[in-house]
């Protein structure tokens, strides 16, 4: 509780698509370091160019996170024990759901 209310515990999100994404940044512009996970390679790259494949959400959102140097992007799960919280931002399979009903 102490980390969180100095803000200096590592939040971090699995799944950077167009929730886990701007879920990253706003713990990132409330002023935590934030650590962003997702096993595409492309989108991995893309953060660290600091470019915003989610063009509705601005150009310069992933550039301001990077500049801050708070922030980070990796598809290395191990790095999961840096975080003090983890969040799951993926992709519920709808389509088999409803189709076993």
């Amino acid at each position: 509780m102490e980390r969180i209310s100095r803000k200096t515990a590592i939040i971090s999100v699995i799944g950077l698509g167009y929730v886990g994404l701007p879920l990253l940044h706003a713990f990132h512009k409330a002023g935590y370091p934030v650590i962003g996970f997702d096993v595409d390679p492309k989108k991995i790259a893309a953060l660290h160019k600091g470019e915003n494949y989610l063009k509705h959400l601005g150009a310069d959102m992933v550039s301001s996170m990077k500049a801050a140097g708070r922030f980070d992007a990796t598809a290395d799960m191990v790095r999961l024990h840096e975080a003090d919280a983890v969040i799951v931002c993926v992709p519920t399979p709808w389509a088999n759901t409803w189709s076993r009903m």
